[in-house]
C-alpha cells in the first residue's frame, strides 16, 4: 500500500476537488498515522503536491486525536448509527449495509462536519490539549 497511495492520491485530483468543494486555500491536508500515511515515499509525495496549498506533515498532527479528525467525529459514527440500525446475517450484508449508507451520505453534512474543525482545534488548544467535548 506504501507504494501504490502516491499513484491512488493522484488519480483522485484531490488538489481540484478540494478547491472546488472548500475554495482555493481554505483547507489543510492531514492524515492518520497509519503507516500507509507516514512512510517516508507518501510524506514526500504529499509535500510535493500540496506544499503551497496546506499540508500537515506527520510531525504536525496530535497522535490519537479523535476529536480533531471528520472522520471519527462524524463519519463513522454517522456510518455505523445508520448500517447497524438493524441486525445483519452475515458479514456480506453488513458490509453492503455499509456500502449503501456511504454511498447515500449527504455531502452538505461532511463540509459542515470539516467546518467544524476549527471550533475544535480552538477547544484543543483552550484544553491545552487535554481531553474536550465538543
Amino acid at each position: 500500500m506504501t507504494d501504490t497511495l502516491p499513484s491512488l492520491l493522484q488519480t483522485l485530483m484531490l488538489v481540484s476537488t478540494l478547491d472546488a468543494t472548500y475554495g482555493q486555500g481554505n483547507w489543510v491536508w492531514t492524515q492518520d498515522g497509519a503507516p500507509s500515511h507516514t512512510s517516508d515515499a507518501v510524506q514526500k509525495y504529499i509535500i510535493s503536491k500540496l506544499s503551497s496549498k496546506g499540508f500537515w506533515s506527520k510531525e504536525m498532527w496530535p497522535p490519537s486525536s479523535p476529536n480533531l479528525n471528520p472522520l471519527d467525529y462524524f463519519v463513522w459514527t454517522h456510518v455505523e448509527q445508520r448500517a447497524c440500525a438493524t441486525s445483519h446475517p452475515n458479514v456480506d450484508a453488513l458490509k453492503a449495509s455499509v456500502n449503501k449508507v456511504w454511498a447515500a451520505m449527504n455531502t452538505n453534512d461532511i463540509v459542515n462536519a470539516c467546518k467544524a474543525f476549527r471550533s475544535r482545534i480552538e477547544a484543543c488548544i483552550k484544553a491545552e490539549g487535554s481531553i474536550f467535548e465538543k
